[in-house]
């Protein structure tokens, strides 16, 4: 399998599941303003097939794993704070009741062929509460480098984890690849099958 993906989330989410991968370097992410209008969902997938699509994969092949992880709430998308401040501003929106966590993947082949056209995609969803961890653990946390680079400026796995508690869906979407969606699609593809998500 090829990750296409730079998060060691996702990485070490693979190696967990001792699945045999390479990471390459994904597609851009599509600027807002390319994402398709209407529903969070189908940004989120659309996402997910860029990078598969755009994944750097210097001849090698394999199955080219895509994916994109947002938060929602409230209706609107939370996505990697820009600074501190954004990230406190975040946060304490969560703080104010639960939220959805949303993980698309997107599967295809590469080198491009018949075999995946179009790409194969799937959505998983997770609810999770945020408790507030009071002024002092906040101040610290946002001192740290642990919001960088995260959808909603936590992640479950690290020491906001302690705040979060898991109200429905997996850990593993929230962490950032729903491994049930890819055994499932390794598997398939290994015996030669059609994904299971078409």
């Amino acid at each position: 399998m090829l990750l296409a993906s730079t998060s060691p989330r996702r990485r070490a989410l693979l190696e967990a599941a001792l699945l045999p991968f390479l990471p390459v370097p994904p597609g851009p992410e599509p600027l807002r303003e390319e994402l398709p209008q209407g529903r969070i969902e189908e940004q989120v997938l659309h996402a997910a097939e860029s990078k598969a699509r755009g994944a750097r994969c210097s001849g090698l092949r394999g199955l080219v794993l895509g994916a994109d992880t947002v938060v929602v709430h409230e209706g609107g998308v939370l996505g990697k704070p820009a600074d501190a401040s954004e990230a406190e501003s975040m946060l304490r929106r969560l703080f104010r009741g639960p939220h959805l966590v949303l993980t698309a993947v997107a599967f295809l082949p590469s080198p491009p062929s018949g075999r995946l056209a179009p790409p194969v995609r799937a959505l998983a969803a997770s609810r999770v509460l945020l408790r507030d961890p009071g002024k002092e653990v906040l101040e610290a946390y946002l001192k740290g480098d642990e919001w960088k680079d995260k959808a909603g400026a936590y992640a479950i796995q690290g020491e906001a984890g302690a705040w979060a508690r898991l109200l429905a869906g997996r850990r593993d979407t929230v962490v950032g690849l729903p491994m049930d969606r890819v055994l499932r699609a390794w598997e398939a593809w290994n015996l030669g099958m059609p994904l299971p998500f078409a």
